[in-house]
């Protein structure tokens, strides 16, 4: 639950300086993920949390028409249509 009690750890500890991890396909579904900070003394007491959600909702006719006519440059729109089910969609990230 999101206060910790009956936590079990994913992966190992993450190194200070990390402030991502990556939750492996095929984890079991759990309802929250906490985040503890460590000192080499003391687990904090209280964690941060969220709520996690086992779902998914994936943009449909992606297309991008290249405008830049350089042969190593791009340049153009990239559309999409929304999913089906955008009840859990925060917003779109777009990478290279």
């Amino acid at each position: 639950n999101e206060t910790g009690v009956n936590k079990s750890q994913i992966g190992s500890e993450v190194e200070l300086g990390t402030n991502d991890i990556f939750i492996s396909e095929n984890t079991e579904a759990m309802d929250f993920v906490v985040v503890y900070t460590r000192s080499s003394l003391v687990e904090q007491t209280t964690p941060a949390f969220l709520e996690a959600s086992d779902s998914a909702s994936s943009v449909v006719q992606a297309e991008f028409i290249d405008k830049d006519l350089d042969a190593t440059e791009i340049g153009g729109s990239v559309t999409w249509e929304e999913p089906a089910d955008i009840a859990l969609v925060a917003h779109y990230s777009i990478y290279r």
